[in-house]
């Protein structure tokens, strides 16, 4: 549940394999109050329960799936060296406020579910003024007064943010101990460097056998073989591109750059 490498926490100290154990029933946590809360939110919605809990478990699997591959994807890195990678920023805050969204989502739906009845007197004093309201919009408008008139449930809001947030939090704190990431790092880096030159060689070897069965166009020479030339300084973990430097004195040096794209 965790997404640990079972093989490598056995290597691993007592602490790191308790991390991951509070991790996982986290996680679980997490899932359970995803389904009572979307649960609570159809059932409003609908009137029906077994509507409701199969829709539910539908968008639970959904949210819950993206939810784990973004707890998954924000654990510490280890193979690449990420603070070479101009993406990181990005992609992290992205993650991080799919995470967050979803918990807010979650908090609103069982805030309703659990204190909504305290702002009874709130939706039917402003759904006197209106005509043909649906279950829809008493859910919508439960959200809206209990938010306006009992501010305290922020603080419900806050805690299944950091709820959330936990599992990766904890993650994360296991990096300074040096065991199980130190362990996994040693061990993804000795595999790759052991099966990188045996898969060069067999890329070449491809490239040249794709040559050799290569058929011209007719009164078109046949190109030269050349192998494709290093991009990375350090291959093959690819994170530091070779700045190709640019020398031209007319425009049509410029026009006939080899790396003009």
């Amino acid at each position: 549940m965790a997404g640990a490498d079972c093989s490598i926490l056995e290597k691993s100290g007592i602490e790191s394999q308790y991390r991951f154990l509070t991790i996982g029933v986290l996680y679980i946590l997490v899932i359970g109050l995803m389904f009572t809360a979307f649960c609570g939110l159809f059932w409003k919605v609908f009137g029906l329960f077994w509507i409701a809990a199969s829709s539910s478990l539908v968008v639970t699997f959904l949210i819950g799936s993206i939810y784990r591959l973004n707890m998954l994807s924000l654990e510490p890195y280890t193979l690449r060296d990420q603070d070479e990678l101009k993406t990181k920023v990005l992609t992290n805050v992205i993650r991080y406020f799919s995470v967050t969204l979803f918990a807010f989502f979650t908090a609103k739906c069982l805030e309703i579910l659990l204190f909504g009845s305290l702002a009874d007197a709130d939706v039917l004093h402003e759904m006197e003024q209106r005509l043909g309201s649906v279950g829809g919009t008493l859910f919508v408008e439960h959200m809206i007064q209990l938010n306006l008139h009992h501010p305290w449930v922020w603080v419900l809001t806050v805690l299944i943010v950091l709820l959330f947030l936990l599992p990766i939090i904890l993650k994360f704190q296991l990096k300074k101990r040096k065991e199980y990431f130190s362990i996994k790092k040693n061990a993804e880096i000795r595999m790759v460097l052991t099966n990188h030159e045996h898969f060069k060689e067999q890329l070449i070897r491809l490239h040249k056998s794709a040559y050799e069965k290569y058929v011209p166009i007719k009164d078109v020479s046949r190109p030269k073989y050349t192998e494709h030339e290093r991009k990375y300084r350090d291959e093959p973990f690819n994170t530091q591109r070779i700045s190709e430097e640019i020398s031209y004195q007319t425009t049509e040096d410029f026009v006939n750059l080899s790396s003009w794209k």
